[in-house]
Formats: C-alpha cells, sequence, structure tokens
C-alpha cells in the first residue's frame, strides 16, 4: 500500500488481486518449477535484520534473538534446500534456527504470477546470558556451507519499554497525499501517547519536508525502506509495497521497545465517542477488564465529510457520515507484545489469524476482544470516499472546536515553517495514473515473468508526476537487503 492502503488500502487489493487473476489466465505457458528457482537471485535469502528481543516480549525465554529476510516461497523448494539448517555459530557452540511454517504463513499456494519472495521470519534461542553482550552474529548454513557475519539489532532489548502506543504505517510508495498525512499525524500528535514509524520508498517533496518536520518534535520516526541489491532479478520477483511491509512491521516492533502497536494506514483513525478518555487509557482500562486478551480490534466505518469546502479553518472536519465497510472487515488492532510474537495489518499474526492467500474466511476472534460499535471504531477515510455525498442518518461529530482550533494553530505554524505553498487538496491523481499504467502493461509482466504485485514497471510513467524523495537517496540511513 503505497501506504498500502493510499494509493489507498482497497485500490492496491483491487489491483493486487485483478491483475494478479489476469496475469494467470493471460499466460499461456507453464514454467516448470525448476526453471522457476533457476536463477541464483531467488535460490538466496535475502535478510533485513537480526534483533536481541526484549525481555518484556512474548516468548523472549524461547526466542532471544530474531532475523527477517525474504525468502523464496514455493515450500518443495523450501525443503530441498533445507532452509532450517540455518545456525548461530558462538564459539564452538551452534544454536538452531526455527523458521515460520511456509505452508501457512504469507506465501501464495500458487506461484505462477511470478511473484516468489515474501518476507519470512527465523527465531534462535541463545540463553541470554550469552546474547545479551552479542553486538553481531555468525549465520551458518550447515546444508550449504555459508557463513555470514550479521550485526545485531540490540536497540530495544537494552531500552525501557515505551508507555505509549506505537503506530507502524506500511511503506509508502510514490505518496504525495500532503493533507492526508497532515491529518492522520495530527489526530496522534492531539493523543499525546504515541509515536509513528513510517518506512517509505518514494515520497513527494513536500510529504518528505512535512514528515522531517514532524520528525524534529518528536512524533515520527522516518525510515528509508531496504531494497534488494541492485542487479540480478530479485526486484521483479516480489511485490513492491502490499505483503512486503510485514518485513517493515517487524522490524517496527522489534526495532524498539514498546507495550502496545499498531499497524494503521494514513487514511485510517480509531474514534472513541467517550471524549474524556484518550485512546491508550481506554486499551489499559478494558486491558484489565479483559487481563485475557492479546489484542484489542476496533470495527472499521467509512466515513464521508458532511461539509466538502476544504479551507484552513478546518470546519469540514467537524462532522461525518458514517456507512459500512464491506472490505476491511477485520478492522483494525491495537496489540499487546506481553502478549503476542507478530504484529499485522488487521490483529495480531498467529495460526488461528492467517494473512496472505491461504487466510481463513472466518476471523478468530478468541484471543483479542473487538470494540462495540457504539463504543469505538475505526474511521476509514478513502481518499475516493471521504468527499462522497451521502444520504445516511448515521452523522457523528469527529472534531470538538477545541481541536479545531488547534489543527488550524498547529497548520499555521506548519506553514511559516515549511515555507511551502502546497495546495489545500487531498491529491489522488498517483491512484488513477498507476492504475492505468498496471492495466496496460499485464501482457508485459507476464511476458518478462514480473510479480504482478511489483509496481516498479510504472516508474517512467510517476516519476514526472512530482519532485519525489527515494529511499535510497538517504545516504545515511539506506540500506540494502543483505544476501545469504
Amino acid at each position: 500500500m503505497l501506504v498500502y492502503k493510499n494509493l489507498n488500502v482497497n485500490l492496491f487489493l483491487l489491483l493486487i488481486f485483478s491483475i494478479n487473476f489476469n496475469l494467470i489466465i493471460s499466460s499461456k505457458r507453464k514454467v516448470s518449477f525448476k526453471k522457476l528457482i533457476s536463477n541464483n537471485d531467488l535460490k538466496s535469502l535475502f535478510f533485513m535484520k537480526f534483533y536481541l528481543v526484549p525481555r518484556n516480549y512474548y516468548k523472549s525465554n524461547y526466542a532471544t534473538i530474531k532475523g527477517t529476510f525474504m525468502g523464496h516461497c514455493f515450500y518443495e523448494y523450501v525443503k530441498k534446500k533445507k532452509i532450517e539448517n540455518l545456525f548461530i555459530k558462538i564459539n564452538s557452540s551452534y544454536y538452531k534456527g526455527e523458521t515460520d511454517d511456509m505452508e501457512f504463513f504469507l506465501c501464495p499456494k500458487k506461484s505462477n504470477h511470478f511473484c516468489h519472495l515474501w518476507p519470512h521470519r527465523i527465531h534462535f534461542n541463545v540463553p541470554w546470558k550469552i546474547a545479551k553482550d552479542l553486538k553481531e552474529i555468525q549465520l551458518v548454513s550447515t546444508k550449504t556451507g555459508k557463513s555470514r557475519i550479521f550485526p545485531l539489532d540490540t536497540v530495544a532489548a537494552k531500552s525501557k519499554p515505551y508507555e505509549g502506543i506505537v503506530v507502524c504505517v506500511p511503506v509508502l510508495y510514490y505518496y504525495n497525499n500532503w493533507l492526508q498525512i497532515f491529518l492522520f499525524l495530527e489526530k496522534w500528535r492531539e493523543e499525546g501517547n504515541a509515536r509513528i514509524v513510517i518506512y517509505y520508498k518514494s515520497l513527494s517533496l513536500d510529504v518528505y519536508k512535512l514528515l522531517k518536520y514532524y520528525e524534529g518534535i518528536k512524533l515520527v520516526t522516518l525510515l528509508p525502506a531496504p531494497n534488494f541489491p541492485s542487479g540480478g532479478n530479485a526486484r521483479s520477483k516480489t511485490p513492491t509495497s502490499f505483503y512486503i511491509s510485514h518485513l517493515f512491521f517487524d522490524d517496527c516492533m522489534y526495532g524498539r521497545n514498546a507495550r502496545y502497536f499498531a499497524v494503521m494506514d494514513v487514511d485510517e483513525y480509531f474514534h472513541i465517542f467517550d471524549n474524556n478518555i484518550k485512546l491508550l487509557n481506554f486499551i489499559k482500562k478494558h486491558s484489565n477488564i479483559y487481563p485475557r486478551k492479546t489484542f484489542f480490534n476496533f470495527e472499521s466505518m467509512y466515513m464521508s465529510y458532511v461539509n466538502h469546502n476544504l479551507d484552513g479553518s478546518f470546519n469540514f472536519g467537524k462532522k461525518v457520515t458514517l456507512t459500512k465497510d464491506n472490505q476491511n472487515i477485520r478492522g483494525k488492532s491495537v496489540t499487546l507484545t506481553s502478549k503476542n510474537e507478530y504484529i499485522g495489518y488487521h490483529f495480531p499474526l498467529d495460526k488461528k489469524n492467517i494473512v496472505g492467500y491461504n487466510y481463513s474466511s472466518d476471523f478468530n476472534y478468541s484471543e483479542g476482544y473487538r470494540f462495540p460499535v457504539g463504543k469505538a471504531i475505526l474511521l476509514h477515510a478513502r481518499p475516493n470516499y471521504v468527499f462522497r455525498k451521502i444520504n445516511s442518518p448515521k452523522k457523528i461529530n469527529i472534531l470538538t472546536e477545541s481541536q479545531r482550533l488547534t489543527l488550524v494553530n498547529h497548520y499555521k505554524s506548519l506553514r511559516e515553517s515549511l515555507k511551502i505553498k502546497t495546495p489545500f487538496i487531498y491529491k489522488r491523481n498517483i491512484i488513477f495514473h498507476l492504475k492505468k499504467c498496471m492495466k496496460n502493461n499485464i501482457q508485459r509482466l507476464t511476458n518478462a515473468r514480473i510479480c504482478g504485485s511489483n509496481y516498479d514497471i510504472c516508474h517512467k510513467r510517476l516519476k514526472n508526476l512530482e519532485e519525489w524523495v527515494y529511499a535510497e537517496g538517504d545516504k545515511n540511513k539506506y540500506y540494502s537487503l543483505i544476501r545469504f
């Protein structure tokens, strides 16, 4: 989602499934399994990071070190290569790695749409008394004989847990909706106990400056999303921004220490009907009421502004019309790290709540608690929906007068500080250009055996629409995934 949702979560879902379907039915040739894995890029693992797990995190006694990587999704290939034969070697001792179950996690059941490299996890149970003093690890494959030294990220494990909510935003790709992300960030700024982690591949210059401003006031951490090493064809065999975001969710969670996490698109807002309680206190209150619940889920509702007159008074933001969100039926959650090993788009990831092409149609709420819609909801402000004229009696106020005045003052200060003249509009032009481009390149994607969820083929069409800032341009923070 460019954000994965912005370009909009549902646009991306539509693009992913419609384009992949067209790729499948338009392909007249069957590609042999051996041919699909013959390329060295597809035989490699591409690691992002290894982390020392904070002691206050779930299962930290059984998994002191975790790693995240991109790897092939053909399960028979995984078994053939015996990817599970990975060890951390410390002196003369070997500690076996345990990978995620690739039969049920993110991997699609069929890979004839050429998306072969997907996110995976591996963990090692190195005794804490040894692991806590490590600064790097030696990864060894007893199957291939390969060995490599990787740095170990110990920041989270050596930090006190943040008591607020950390929000992980799906990777932003050719994102340029300045007004949308301003409203999103100001909503979290109002909460007071929140930190926003944003990964990006490409941002319009005005959005980049905006995010650097919020980074300066300690609300946002802005990180360039790592990519595959240049050369080879690994980049073309993986989704650009949709499911690959799970790689960054893991980094978001294990790269910092916090008690509460949420994955949010920038067109989504948690809304509590009681204005006298903040979100963090609301979660803590219900966590005490339901101590066995591991996450707290909000049902999603589309919102459309009643007032469509966009200006710096922000009067348009006071009242919205609500309608049922039939696409995002799983809503969004606040996840407790003391009770969950991983976060996901909608809820924590485990075998009961599978994501990807293999997920069950029946969402299992038994581990979590969904708030009644009369108490709290998720407001879904889709760009192609938020200004629709909706004839519905379900209207609510989402912005008090005091909040509106604060928004006006923050907007004025920000404009003066950044000295930019961004139009006061919801930019949606990238959505239309990308959709048209992908539609026109279906056959080209098929012939070149490029992943149908990879949007880099549209780079030339998009690059002149804005002045873009690319992740690779950050010389201090950007790095490539490490081949193993």
